[in-house]
């Protein structure tokens, strides 16, 4: 019964270390693309945005019939470099962000808070 409960708290720590070391690997990753930007975008599309250029290091997006209204994500320089349009404005929101999870959940808001 013993070996039983040792397996049991091996296998318990294993998959605690393998869960970690993924973790890791998610945040240590060094992203110089900005291909996990690009999939929190795509909801955009159905709100009337297009993709306009994709390249590795920029992203730029425009709204149909409102090409003014444009957002630009660039990656340069190890930060991220967003452009974004101001509601009933013909100004835009310049923010330069240096972690990947920061800028997801920060374009992850943005995109919550469009009309």
């Amino acid at each position: 019964m013993s070996y039983t409960v040792t397996t049991s708290v091996t296998t318990s720590v294993t998959t605690s270390v393998s869960t970690l070391a993924n973790i890791n690997n998610i945040i240590n990753v060094k992203h110089e693309s900005l291909e996990p930007l690009l999939c929190i975008l795509h909801p955009l599309i159905d709100r009337g945005w297009q993709f306009v250029k994709y390249d590795s290091n920029v992203i730029t997006m425009n709204k149909l019939f409102h090409e003014l209204e444009e957002i630009t994500i660039e990656y340069r320089n190890d930060n991220y470099h967003f452009t974004l349009p101001i509601n009933n404005s013909i100004y835009s929101y310049y923010r330069k962000i240096n972690r990947l999870c920061d800028a997801s959940n920060y374009i992850r808001v943005y995109i919550d808070s469009l009309p």
